[in-house]
């Protein structure tokens, strides 16, 4: 990738469209190294979307061209890349002020770091805090939202305390484990491939008051002892990708308990058959599905 000189006090901006079905892992390869992360619907006749990154001029850039070219392999699309600066004075107050809070669910309310937790907007609702940039830089209001509203479907049924162990697969900023944490107050495991996920996550936790309900660890899902060795599961939470969520379906399976819950997220609703298909075969029974503006969230069970 060519870079033009960085203006000083400046930050990257990097662009590109692509298909819509190519539109996640793109995504997954900017939030390797980028501060934040947008996708959004750009022609849904043509069934293209603009993938946005913003990070540091310069810093971890080999880390970044080697993820844009596996996602082009992966792909088999190569997009033309737009590189802007903008200023990062006030770059952070512009992303708390474009982000209020955003209510998910009937209970829940996810807040960014800037917001004062002793004064929430919403003291009626489970108020989470995370970093600003993290928290809302994705671009995944709605994977969030849908799998929050499968958390509140299963909590139906268990509105005290849920009868398992729960386990979130590629915890990312650790949002979803610690909604069920603080939903039910009991311990939740997080797994990430990215180090600086793991380190995210146990921050939030600290954030929010609620380190000693949260673990997380880094490995490279389910080939590591650490998600094995709590196995069996009641619920396992996984917002990744459509392709490695197929990939899993089977590991996936054999760590759910009997009757076990699965909330599956990150992908398209183009993609939702070809999920879905996969878990069928392992023995998993849709219980509902989720959609958002384009994503679909599976609530499944064994």
């Amino acid at each position: 990738m060519t870079h033009p000189e960085a203006p000083e006090g400046f930050l990257e901006n990097i662009s590109f469209t692509v298909h819509e079905k190519d539109a996640p892992i793109f995504e997954k390869a900017l939030q390797t190294v980028c501060l934040t992360v947008s996708i959004f619907e750009v022609d849904e006749k043509n069934l293209t979307w603009r993938v946005e990154g913003i990070k540091i001029p310069h810093e971890r850039q080999e880390e970044l061209d080697s993820a844009l070219e596996l996602a082009s392999f992966l792909t088999g699309c190569t997009p033309d890349i737009l590189i802007e600066y903008v200023p990062q004075k006030g770059w952070l107050e512009k992303v708390a002020q474009e982000f209020p809070p955003l209510l998910a669910g009937e209970k829940f309310c996810i807040n960014g770091s800037h917001l004062l937790p002793e004064k929430p907007d919403h003291p009626e609702r489970l108020n989470l805090y995370l970093d600003a940039g993290i928290a809302f830089g994705s671009g995944q209001h709605e994977t969030t939202r849908g799998c929050i509203k499968a958390l509140e479907e299963i909590a139906k049924t268990y509105p005290e305390k849920f009868p398992g162990s729960i386990l979130d697969m590629g915890c990312g900023s650790g949002i979803l484990a610690m909604a069920a944490a603080k939903l039910w107050n009991q311990p939740v495991l997080g797994i990430d491939i990215e180090e600086d996920a793991v380190r995210v996550t146990k921050e939030n936790a600290e954030r929010n008051n609620i380190s000693s309900l949260i673990s997380a660890y880094q490995a490279d899902g389910w080939q590591a002892g650490h998600a094995q060795k709590n196995a069996p599961y009641g619920l396992i939470f996984a917002n990744i990708l459509a392709g490695p969520l197929c990939e899993m379906a089977e590991d996936l399976t054999n760590a759910l308990d009997n009757k076990g819950y699965a909330i599956l997220a990150g992908l398209l609703a183009v993609q939702a058959d070809e999920v879905l298909e996969a878990y069928q075969k392992t023995g998993l029974s849709l219980e509902k599905r989720f959609d958002d503006n384009g994503w679909t969230i599976l609530l499944l069970r064994k």
